[in-house]
């Protein structure tokens, strides 16, 4: 992802294929650039799926190609997400299709 963008322009992107409930942008602790990825959780596990299987097409996030996968649960574990394993089955990790 482009580091200027924000949680509501992955919204307004990704919002059109499922509900989102959740953003987290990671950005770099002592600079505060972005990372490149974020990670989106939606509001179904079924919105999750619709979402990855439509982001094979490479979603477009502020003029930037993206691509989606599932995040690994060691990632989701460090939020805490009181929602457990559910959360982690809804949450997609977006990254630049060139980071990767």
């Amino acid at each position: 992802m482009d580091e200027s963008s924000t949680e509501e322009d992955v919204r307004s992107s990704l919002s059109a294929y499922a509900p989102v409930r959740d953003i987290r942008l990671v950005r770099d602790k002592s600079t505060g650039a972005s990372r490149g990825f974020c990670f989106v959780e939606f509001h179904s596990i079924e919105g999750a799926k619709q979402a990855l299987e439509v982001s094979k097409r490479r979603p477009v996030i502020n003029g930037r190609e993206t691509k989606m996968a599932y995040a690994r649960e060691n990632k989701m574990a460090r939020g805490g997400n009181a929602n457990g394993s559910a959360a982690i089955e809804q949450a997609l990790a977006i990254a630049s299709a060139n980071n990767s």
